[in-house]
């Protein structure tokens, strides 16, 4: 068929050139499982860091109301 290629021809638009390279095997069995991991551990790591920061905004928040409410009834101010 037109335009289709056997899959022993090689699939570059222009020849090799030169031996092909045989690259070592990598030492990690499983290196894709150890990419995702980091990358969970990362992305758990941003989640908690920005729970810590919205719960510690809300507790500023919460303070301020709370001594501005104080304030205005321990000097009889009206709002």
């Amino acid at each position: 068929m037109p335009g289709y290629r056997l899959l022993s021809e090689p699939t570059h638009w222009r020849e090799t050139e030169g031996d092909w390279v045989d690259f070592p095997a990598s030492p990690d069995p499983d290196p894709w499982a150890a990419l995702c991991r980091e990358a969970n551990y990362k992305r758990v790591g941003g989640a908690v860091v920005t729970s810590v920061s919205i719960a510690l905004r809300g507790l500023l928040v919460t303070a301020t109301a709370v001594a501005t409410v104080a304030y205005l009834l321990l000097t009889n101010s009206h709002i």
